[in-house]
C-alpha cells in the first residue's frame, strides 16, 4: 500500500477491539461514569510506518538519484499533517 492508493476502510475484529475496550473501561471509573468532567487531557499515538524502495537503499541513491531520508521525511510530514488536520476538525465539532 502506498500513499497514492485509495483509502481502505477496515472493521476492527475482536482482538483489535480489546485494547480500545480496556481503555474505555479504565476511563469510566476515573471519570465516575462521566459525572466528573475531564477538562484537560492529552492523547499520545504511536504511528508505525515503513518505506519501501524498489531497489536497495544504495541503488536508490545512485541509480535513481533519490535521497531516501527525504522520502521518509516527506511521508512522515504527510502523515502528521493528516493527523493534525483530523484532530483540529474533531475539536471544532
Amino acid at each position: 500500500m502506498n500513499i497514492l492508493q485509495k483509502p481502505i476502510a477496515e472493521i476492527l475484529d475482536k482482538t483489535q477491539q480489546q485494547p480500545e475496550n480496556k481503555t474505555f473501561n479504565l476511563l469510566n471509573p476515573l471519570s465516575s461514569s462521566g459525572s466528573l468532567p475531564i477538562t484537560c487531557a492529552e492523547i499520545h499515538a504511536l504511528v508505525g510506518a515503513t518505506l519501501c524502495f524498489d531497489l536497495s537503499i544504495v541503488d536508490t541513491m545512485i541509480q535513481q538519484n533519490v535521497h531516501p531520508i527525504e522520502k521518509l521525511e516527506l511521508s512522515m510530514l504527510i502523515v502528521a499533517l493528516m493527523i493534525h488536520a483530523y484532530m483540529s476538525n474533531v475539536a471544532n465539532c
